[in-house]
């Protein structure tokens, strides 16, 4: 799994911990054909399980990706906005369907 990121992003997770963990977000509310949407969620700390994801060391930061997320080609993190509104960003992840339970 190949994730990138520029120092910018870099030097602002050292900041933040020198963590990032990737996991599924179900939206709320059904599809036209009653399945539900999932998309990622990142969240700057470790996960409460680690056997359910990665573990991957890019440039002396630990980004921890579930299982279930797939990436398209090359995953990127990014910090967009400026202090104190800044945020992370995740692009290259597929988007999937999972049936209604």
């Amino acid at each position: 799994m190949n994730i990138r990121m520029n120092n910018r992003t870099r030097q602002w997770l050292q900041q933040q911990g020198g963590v990032a963990t990737i996991d599924p977000f179900v939206f709320p509310g059904l599809i036209k054909n009653k399945r539900i949407l999932i998309d990622h969620d990142v969240t700057l700390e470790e996960p409460v399980n680690k056997e359910e994801y990665h573990q991957i060391d890019v440039d002396g930061i630990v980004i921890y990706v579930n299982h279930k997320l797939h990436v398209k080609n090359n995953a990127q993190l990014s910090v967009g906005g400026r202090a104190p509104f800044e945020q992370l960003q995740v692009t290259g992840f597929k988007r999937f369907f999972t049936k209604n339970a």
